[in-house]
């Protein structure tokens, strides 16, 4: 078939009728000029001889701005005619009308920073139209803004017309944020931000570049401001209860030691003798403003193993050893904040019931004897001292489970003269005695064994807090609620 000659043709068998060519179809208007072509391989072309692709339409520049049209709410493939042929489009009509479009999708291919951006507009009038998303050559996908917060990172960015809005930033492999920004500030420069750290597994909010709330993997909350708080670090306006531990200016917390605090160390591995521990312990939350450096806390006279389950702990199962609290160096020490009437020693322990165990004490040979606080086989706790004014002997109950678990908090208050235990945030015994445990004394105190190296505990240490007053029964239940769920209880 040669040009545009007749090929109307009729099948062999007079059961259809069509146009046929050896090679390839053309079909013409005005004479011979071509309009569209079919090749030898399916392809079609309009306005265009050698098509490429299955179907092509020919977009010079000088050709109409529409490639394909359909009426009846129509759709089109266009160039914008203000681009010089630089972009392709799909436009989508709102009435039958061709000229009044609704909607369009641009490709941008020559734009300068929007080249390779993918455009989305609509229209609130039929007659022009207003980008309202954007995914630009990178990715990145903005809604209601072009500009606004782009940045490496960046994956979505929302923005109003005054450039208020959010983005979705990724920040390292370990990381995803939410960014606020207010309008007068610039692309990078944010007024709020919710941020997740997947390597230390803790989500934080903050609020002008700084960091104000944390929550960590196993629900805990912290306020990061600076300022005090009776029930921590700032201000909490909470309707409930505020289950987290009493900490900071005015809370009386003079020994803040939690082992999941250490570092540097792999599941079950050994922490041997003389091994600085210092670092479990939490100095801005106390009443006692000194540092780790001034406060030495070391293994001292055997070794433990270490593990990274439940938040950290240690495990005196496989070995026994000392933890001996040194009285310190600051000012005042740690032997001066000890020398209080009233006091609360909180754990969170796992007790193995084969026999006497020592959770913490300063109480042995060259110590003042003032606090005692033990298991007992078969789930007792048990509890004495003789040095104090709070009376002499032995004092016991049985209320706590074996080989599980638990918190298990002793008390003195000196204003009603009495002993008092609580296990896992409910109230367990009492004991009347004495009057007051302050004494004078130069030496600190021992956890996982008594302060002279006897009784050394056979279980699970994690959490070893001490107050210099009676905490109250809300207060109690409200630590045990805060962490129960990282010993699964």
């Amino acid at each position: 078939m040669v040009g545009c000659a007749d090929g109307l043709v009729s099948g062999p068998d007079k059961e259809d009728l069509g146009l046929r060519a050896t090679d390839n179809m053309v079909f013409c208007t005005g004479g011979a000029n071509e309009r569209v072509r079919i090749t030898g391989i399916g392809s079609v072309g309009v306005n265009i001889n050698n098509p490429f692709a299955q179907f092509q339409v020919n977009s010079t520049k000088n050709a109409e701005t529409d490639r394909f049209h359909a009426e009846n709410y129509h759709l089109a493939l266009r160039n914008p005619a203000d681009d010089n042929g630089e972009s392709i489009g799909l436009s989508f009509g709102i009435t039958s009308n061709a000229t009044k479009v609704g909607a369009a999708i641009l490709h941008e291919r020559d734009g300068g920073g929007s080249q390779g951006s993918l455009q989305f507009y609509t229209s609130s009038d039929g007659n022009s139209l207003s980008e309202r998303l954007r995914i630009d050559s990178s990715g990145r996908l903005l809604l209601g803004t072009t500009t606004e917060g782009v940045s490496t990172g960046d994956k979505f960015t929302i923005a109003t017309s005054s450039n208020t809005g959010m983005t979705l930033r990724s920040g390292t492999s370990n990381e995803g944020n939410i960014f606020f920004s207010d309008g007068t500030s610039g692309a990078d420069e944010y007024r709020g931000s919710i941020q997740y750290n997947h390597g230390s597994n803790f989500l934080t909010i903050g609020t002008d570049g700084v960091e104000r709330l944390r929550i960590n993997q196993h629900g805990t909350i912290t306020n990061t401001t600076n300022s005090s708080h009776s029930q921590g670090a700032g201000t909490f306006n909470i309707k409930g209860i505020i289950n987290q531990y009493s900490q900071g200016s005015g809370s009386g917390l003079i020994f803040d030691c939690d082992f999941g605090r250490l570092t540097g160390y792999a599941d079950n591995a050994s922490i041997a003798n003389s091994a600085n521990l210092s670092s479990a312990l939490a100095h801005s939350t106390t009443d006692w403003t000194s540092s780790s450096s001034n406060t030495p806390m070391t293994v001292n006279g055997g070794s433990f193993n270490y593990r990274v389950g439940f938040g950290g702990y240690l495990d005196c199962v496989q070995n026994e050893g000392r933890v001996s609290i040194g009285a310190g160096s600051g000012v005042p020490a740690m032997s001066d904040k000890l020398n209080t009437a009233s006091m609360t020693i909180e754990t969170w322990i796992w007790y193995d019931g084969a026999g006497r165990e020592v959770i913490v004490s300063r109480y042995g040979s060259g110590f003042p004897n003032q606090f005692n606080m033990l298991c007992d086989p078969n789930g007792q706790f048990h509890y004495n001292n003789t040095g104090v004014g709070a009376g002499g002997g032995n004092i016991t109950g049985q209320h706590f489970p074996d080989k599980t678990w638990h918190h298990h908090l002793w008390q003195y208050d000196s204003g009603n003269n009495v002993n008092r235990w609580y296990i896992n945030g409910a109230f367990a015994n009492s004991a009347s005695a004495g009057s007051s445990l302050a004494v004078g004394s130069s030496t600190g105190f021992a956890i996982a064994s008594r302060a002279d190296d006897m009784e050394r505990w056979d279980g699970k240490i994690a959490i070893v807090r001490i107050y210099n007053r009676a905490l109250s029964a809300t207060e109690i239940k409200n630590h045990f609620e805060l962490e129960r769920g990282r010993f699964g209880v």
